[in-house]
């Protein structure tokens, strides 16, 4: 995944935005887990 290309975080709002290009890459109806890491080192919280 690339920042800014597949993955938009907003921080003030507390969300990340998968773009298009994010959907594109994936097969149809597959199971997808994310995990992102951000510079603090912290990954996101799993819902």
């Amino acid at each position: 995944m690339e920042y800014g290309r597949t993955f938009t975080p907003n921080y003030a709002a507390g969300h990340i935005t998968l773009k298009q290009d994010f959907f594109a890459d994936v097969n149809d109806n597959p199971t997808v887990t994310l995990t992102f890491h951000f510079w603090s080192g912290e990954p996101s919280p799993t819902p």
